[in-house]
């Protein structure tokens, strides 16, 4: 996966705060389900998750000081 193909996944959980991973095929197809990720692709160990970076709170930060 390219940074920009990685760029267009983590838009789209950007965008649509209600999934939560985005499935990439080899062939550069973007799916929220996986079991359609699976059956879109002849490479199924080739299916890559991507997930919304997790956000650090201001709790979580004045905690570890």
């Amino acid at each position: 996966m390219t940074a920009e193909e990685k760029e267009i996944a983590l838009q789209i959980l950007e965008e649509q705060p209600n999934i939560k991973t985005v499935y990439f095929t080899i062939e550069g197809e973007y799916f929220t389900d996986k079991d359609m990720a699976l059956n879109a692709t002849k490479e199924k160990d080739k299916v890559e998750e991507i997930k919304p970076a997790k956000k650090t709170s201001d709790k979580a930060t004045k905690e570890d000081k």
